[in-house]
């Protein structure tokens, strides 16, 4: 727990300098209020999901825990080190301007 608790500072930190880096200025203060909501939120419903679960089993808890691990690791995998394909239909708007009526 305590590393994990000494590696937020850090990781927090870092989230707020790219913010505050990639945030145009007049946005600067929504994308903050916005990621500190979502960040919140998520905190709360897995505390209210976590509450019931650890009741029925610590076992289970642990696999659903260790089950949200593995699919934010798929999540990040399928987003960001996958490529991207692209169609090679052309677009709705190309075809229309070939179209002569």
């Amino acid at each position: 727990m305590a590393v994990a608790g000494a590696a937020e500072g850090p990781q927090l930190t870092a989230l707020f300098a790219v913010r505050h880096r990639e945030a145009p200025d007049r946005l600067r203060g929504q994308i903050f209020t916005t990621g500190a909501s979502l960040k919140i939120t998520g905190f709360a419903i897995g505390a209210g999901l976590g509450g019931p679960v650890a009741t029925w089993s610590l076992s289970g808890s642990l696999l659903v825990a260790a089950g949200c691990e593995v699919l934010a690791a798929l999540s990040f995998v399928l987003l960001t080190v996958l490529p991207v394909r692209h169609s090679d239909a052309p677009s709705s708007h190309a075809s229309r301007a070939r179209v002569q009526p």
